[in-house]
């Protein structure tokens, strides 16, 4: 993935419309939450409960406006279903570098 997706904060597309303001922070809020527990979902070897969340993300992803999220989750969703611990780490890397910039 792309340097320029993984590094600097990272701000919803949707962030100026108040229609979406207290939903972006809401999400906001949770993703160290939710990165805490994909890592300690790959950690236990829970592969199936973290392809889950990896599809959820991948969902919501745009619809927060964090564009870039749906394909990282996507790609760590289809390294779960393929089963390589080595692409689950690295897409679960990205995933939790690219939550971890995220900001309203």
């Amino acid at each position: 993935m792309s340097q320029l997706v993984l590094e600097g904060p990272v701000r919803s597309t949707k962030a100026d419309d108040p229609d979406y303001t207290e939903l972006i922070e809401m999400f906001v809020d949770e993703t160290a939450v939710r990165a805490s527990q994909m890592q300690t979902l790959f950690s236990r070897g829970d592969v199936d409960q973290l392809q889950r969340m990896a599809h959820q993300l991948r969902g919501a992803g745009c619809g927060y406006g964090f564009d870039h999220l749906t394909p990282l989750a996507g790609r760590l969703e289809k390294a779960c279903e393929q089963g390589d611990p080595a692409d689950v780490a690295g897409a679960l890397h990205d995933v939790v570098a690219y939550l971890g910039r995220m900001s309203c």
